[in-house]
């Protein structure tokens, strides 16, 4: 059995993007008969993600371990474990740094800055501008996946079939999610500018496993009057997602799913990083940008909005995995 060492960690400060989209894509590599191994840090985030979808699988390292340190223990698992390929999702240190892994497997990353350490055999970056990062001449061995229709969802998003839902009307179901951690707790600045409109809607709240306002939102909401429900931990969004009439989504990963179920949506950028693919999304009419760490636009009018899926946008992450599963057979 071939095997893959998945490196991504999550914690409050950096979410639990980078560490869910590996899991995704370990899942999608299981079906084609490969084993998942994970290296994260010690952080209780990442821990309680991964024991929650991967708990035999995965070995830790020390949040203070130097990126030496790092490729030591990768190096280590890719002799003791055979390892045929490895996938790197980095965002707490610059990528360039991780220099002297082992040559003898297939590498593979995401990379969401200029400078990409050679040796690489595949890069994947799902920013809307990520053709302009890389000077693929300097990387004649390198194959490039570049572009939104990138990013790692789960596989049922490959299917047209399941994002079929009725025609847009009047939103009656509107669904709350601003991703894993939420450490600025946009989840309560939204609830709190929803209570001033005072809309007559049915709203869904469907909070990560790092979000730590729960008893604040949950006052809240109790005063608010409105007719909601909270969750944590959903396994399936995609249920959540054709189940709503409407959105209101962070700008990660999250703005993605949202985007490829066809959802409509009003996406708010938690970080600096969001805000182009936020705009990316609103310009091609799948979705409507609310702005930056605000709520200012999120108004009677917008929850109205109706997207435009006359072009859809369609997943690709598939063509990635086929090409490592190619290369490495």
């Amino acid at each position: 059995m071939k095997q893959i060492l998945f490196r991504a960690d999550a914690n409050p400060s950096i979410g639990t993007g980078d560490l869910m989209s590996f899991i995704h894509l370990a899942q999608r590599f299981m079906e084609r008969g490969w084993e998942a191994i994970f290296l994260i840090r010690e952080y209780e985030l990442g821990l309680g993600l991964i024991c929650q979808h991967f708990p035999d699988h995965f070995v830790t390292i020390s949040p203070q371990a130097s990126v030496e340190e790092e490729v030591t223990a990768m190096n280590r698992l890719i002799d003791t474990r055979k390892i045929k390929a490895v996938f790197l999702q980095i965002n707490e240190r610059p990528l360039a740094e991780y220099t002297g892994l082992s040559d003898r497997v297939f590498k593979a990353c995401t990379c969401f800055e200029h400078h990409l350490p050679k040796g690489f055999n595949a890069v994947l970056s799902w920013n809307e501008d990520s053709s302009k990062f890389f000077d693929a001449s300097k990387y004649p061995d390198t194959e490039f996946f570049l572009g939104p229709e990138y990013v790692i969802l789960p596989k049922a998003y490959d299917l047209p079939e399941n994002m079929k839902r009725p025609k847009p009307g009047k939103p009656q179901r509107v669904l709350v999610s601003m991703g894993g951690a939420d450490h600025i707790d946009m989840t309560g600045k939204i609830a709190e500018k929803l209570s001033r409109l005072n809309p007559d809607l049915d709203l869904t709240f469907v909070l990560g496993k790092g979000y730590a306002h729960m008893k604040k939102l949950d006052k809240a909401l109790s005063a608010s009057g409105f007719c909601y429900e909270i969750k944590q931990n959903v396994k399936n969004m995609l249920e959540e997602y054709l189940a709503c009439d409407m959105a209101i989504g962070a700008g990660g990963l999250t703005a993605s799913e949202l985007v490829a179920s066809r959802t409509p949506a009003l996406l708010s950028a938690c970080y600096e990083h969001q805000i182009n693919r936020c705009r990316y999304f609103s310009d091609k009419g799948w979705a409507r940008y609310l702005g930056y760490r605000n709520t200012e636009k999120l108004t009677h009018g917008a929850l109205g909005f109706e997207p435009d899926h006359t072009h859809p946008f369609v997943p690709r992450i598939s063509q990635v995995v086929d090409h490592i599963d190619g290369a490495v057979s």
